[in-house]
């Protein structure tokens, strides 16, 4: 897998990278996941959960017989534990901890806790599907060794290197088949084709697009599958010039979309309109906003950065990166703005947080649109300073905070329309496309599942099987 040097981490509230997304997945659970197929959500270590009339207590049902890796049963007090840790750490999974009353939380037996909000949300599963959301064991402080509910149970771990799991024996949905699964950095994109048609290594995801052809022509089984995953670029709104909505429609009219899935994906992609969550049932689907560098050059005329100048900092931070940056320069090239691209090392890039940079590409796995919007773009992530973009437009956030407010599907679309038009107009991403997710492995391998987040159906190594 594509790594990022010494910052990885199995901390499963601070997972900088897919490589460390992968590695706690094997250890870690949610109380829900990213569905199926029509399924939005659906239940992992929750059994159920139900809202009260008003949306503003759930009562969550833990399953029952689920154990942490020690031995010892998973009960309410974790749960508990984690929104708790979560909020007064301010991790990356504040957001979704963060609107419960702590004061309030009811334990109301072993598996069961009564969840108070601070404010009503109907959508409230839906805010939990986030690769932040994974519980963690009560009274927990560090994850050096980390103990979860999960498959496999931690062995090894070298970070920027390689990391050893082992069949959990007593997982709850029934032991895996494999005895363990190794999960290796690998950086380099030649360098993880090569591993794989070695015979180095089993599978790969982070599969160049380019790659695809060489790696059927040998044999190999490789798995191209729609997502609703998406490297883009967020524009810093507390920054100049990115304060000024006429320069981010301009930067969002200097991206030729098509180009990019054609040359940066090799036609592996779908169209973006700078909106995510194409999938889900309240996706807005508004004209397909197109090249325009005569419109661009007027807007920037208008806000007085005419000729702007602008260095753009990047990394490998997913699939197409590189190209798609490459080519957004030469596109706004034309309009005479110059994006100078700053090649940076991973560990680099990752060091500054995302909100101190004036704008940066930014990568997103596919997720409904209320839990994006909850996890860095709701009122308490900015004012936690947690946003990536500073964006905190009242309308957009009127209207969000009005779709989860009722249970009626039909006004909750409605509402989640209004806050992505008003995204689409003025908002602070460009998301030119949504990437196939592809991976590759050897014919011996069997098994893997798929979704529209991550590769490998979130890492899920469950019914893998190697036969040699």
């Amino acid at each position: 897998m594509l790594g990022v040097g010494s910052t990885e981490t199995l901390n499963p509230t601070h997972m900088d990278a897919d490589v460390s997304i992968a590695r706690a997945f094997q250890i870690f659970e949610p109380l829900v996941r990213m569905g199926t197929g029509d399924k939005i959500v659906e239940n992992v270590l929750a059994e159920s959960l139900i809202p009260n009339g008003d949306g503003s207590v759930w009562t969550l049902k833990l399953r029952s017989g689920v154990t942490w890796h020690d031995g010892t049963p998973l009960t309410a007090d974790d749960v508990i534990y984690t929104t708790n840790y979560n909020v007064e750490k301010v991790t990356w999974a504040f957001n979704l901890w963060s609107n419960v009353d702590r004061a309030n939380l009811k334990k109301v037996d072993d598996l069961t806790l009564e969840i108070p909000l601070t404010a009503p949300n109907f959508l409230y599963p839906e805010s939990l599907v986030d690769i932040n959301a994974l519980i963690i064991k009560d009274g927990t402080t560090s994850f050096e060794h980390p103990v979860g509910t999960g498959p496999f149970k931690f062995k090894s771990f070298t970070p920027g290197q390689q990391s050893t799991f082992v069949r959990n024996d007593d997982y709850w949905d029934g032991a895996p088949k494999l005895a363990s699964v190794e999960i290796d950095s690998i950086n380099d994109e030649t360098t993880r084709v090569n591993a794989l048609m070695s015979g180095q290594v089993d599978a790969i995801s982070g599969v160049p697009f380019s790659g695809i052809p060489q790696l059927e022509g040998a044999g190999l089984t490789v798995s191209n599958q729609p997502s609703g995953s998406w490297v883009g670029i967020r524009m810093n709104t507390k920054m100049k010039p990115f304060d000024d909505p006429r320069v981010r429609e301009a930067m969002r009219l200097l991206i030729d979309r098509e180009q990019v899935v054609s040359n940066a994906y090799g036609g592996n992609a779908t169209i973006g309109n700078d909106l995510f969550g194409w999938f889900d049932p309240s996706f807005a689907k508004l004209p397909q906003l197109t090249y325009d560098p005569e419109r661009a050059r007027e807007l920037l005329r208008e806000a007085g950065y005419e000729n702007l100048t602008l260095t753009l900092p990047t990394t490998n931070i997913g699939p197409g990166t590189s190209e798609m940056v490459t080519l957004f320069a030469a596109s706004a090239a034309k309009a005479g703005v110059t994006i100078n691209v700053k090649q940076t090392p991973a560990a680099e890039f990752y060091a500054i947080p995302q909100n101190d940079k004036q704008w940066s590409p930014t990568v997103w796995g596919g997720r409904p649109i209320a839990s994006q919007i909850n996890s860095r773009m709701s009122r308490k992530s900015i004012d936690a300073g947690l946003s990536e973009t500073s964006w905190g437009d009242s309308d957009f956030l009127s209207a969000y905070e009005a779709a989860i407010s009722t249970s009626d599907p039909a006004i909750q679309r409605t509402h989640l329309i209004e806050a992505q038009t008003k995204m689409y107009n003025d908002g602070p991403y460009i998301i030119p496309a949504f990437y196939n997710i592809v991976t590759a492995s050897s014919e011996s391998v069997t098994g893997f599942q798929t979704n529209m987040r991550s590769p490998f159906g979130d890492y899920d190594f469950t019914d893998v099987t190697v036969n040699k």
